[in-house]
C-alpha cells in the first residue's frame, strides 16, 4: 500500500486560495448612501476606539447601521476573527468604512495556481505509483 503525500507547493497554493476572492476597499460615500445604494455584500466599520466590525448583509434603521444576519464578525487586537450577537452602530460613531468587493484578478492568479498544482500534483501521483 503506497501512502501518497501532499507536495507542500499544494499546500501553499490552497492557503492562497482562501484569501483571494475578494478584498476591501476604502469607501468615499456615507454608510447610509453605500448601503442604500450599493448594497454590498459586507461592509467593515472602523470606530473611534480602532475596533473594526464587519456587518455582513448590512441595513439602515432609523440612525444605526446593523447586520443583516445573525451574527456580527468582529477581530480581535491580534486579528482573529470572533463571532457574536447582533449589535448596532450609530451612523455618528463610523470612522471609515470599507467594503468587500471581488478581488478579479486575485482570483483568476489563484484558480491558475490551483489548475498548476492539481496538475504537478497529478504527476507526482502517476509517476510515484509506477
Amino acid at each position: 500500500m503506497h501512502r501518497h503525500r501532499v507536495p507542500p507547493i499544494a499546500v501553499l497554493l490552497l492557503g492562497l486560495l482562501l484569501g483571494a476572492c475578494t478584498s476591501w476597499r476604502p469607501s468615499t460615500l456615507s454608510p447610509r448612501q453605500l448601503i442604500v445604494e450599493e448594497r454590498p455584500v459586507a461592509i467593515r466599520i472602523t470606530l473611534a476606539d480602532g475596533e473594526r466590525v464587519v456587518f455582513d448583509q448590512p441595513v439602515v434603521a432609523a440612525d444605526s447601521v446593523r447586520s443583516g444576519e445573525q451574527c456580527e464578525r468582529t477581530f480581535t487586537p491580534e486579528g482573529r476573527a470572533q463571532c457574536r450577537g447582533v449589535r448596532a452602530v450609530a451612523l455618528n460613531d463610523v470612522q471609515a468604512l470599507d467594503v468587500q468587493q471581488p478581488a478579479a484578478l486575485r482570483t483568476l492568479v489563484a484558480i491558475t495556481l490551483a489548475g498548476v498544482a492539481l496538475y504537478y500534483g497529478l504527476l507526482i501521483a502517476v509517476f510515484s505509483t509506477g
